[in-house]
């Protein structure tokens, strides 16, 4: 269809009808039903028990994360304690007493290598306050 200005419309040619004795592409039904013999396929192979319940065990790696994240954080937060205490002329004890025994309690390893040196360096860091603090021990005593 094309307009042209306000008042006129022309319209192209339109086939309406197909000639008499042309096959039409219309939908058709068949009036015999055709009988297909339908495969069904059997039940598919089922995973073993074994290894649905293994997979079931598995740790998660978050919840690996999650335990390393939170053990970085309590260091953290003990070396903060100490850097406080430093800043005050004296540490705690116990503070000192809860970083030696967060140090020691080794981690395993993780998947992720970034985390793995996060917390390398943490605990590294622990590890040097805590034998500063034991050189000072010794020279007061």
């Amino acid at each position: 269809m094309e307009i042209k200005g306000p008042s006129r419309v022309e319209t192209s040619a339109i086939k309406r009808k197909a000639p008499a004795g042309a096959p039409s592409s219309g939908f058709a039904v068949s009036e015999a039903p055709e009988s297909h013999g339908h495969v069904v396929a059997g039940p598919g192979p089922i995973a073993a028990l074994d290894s649905i319940l293994m997979l079931q065990g598995m740790d998660d790696s978050t919840q690996g994360k999650a335990k390393a994240a939170a053990h970085g954080e309590q260091l953290l937060d003990l070396l903060d304690s100490v850097r406080d205490g430093l800043l005050a002329g004296e540490i705690p004890r116990a503070t000192l007493n809860k970083l030696a025994a967060a140090v020691t309690r080794r981690h395993e390893n993780f998947a992720d290598p970034k985390l793995q040196d996060v917390l390398d360096q943490i605990e590294l860091r622990a590890h040097v306050e805590l034998a500063k603090l034991e050189q000072i021990d010794k020279r007061v005593a």
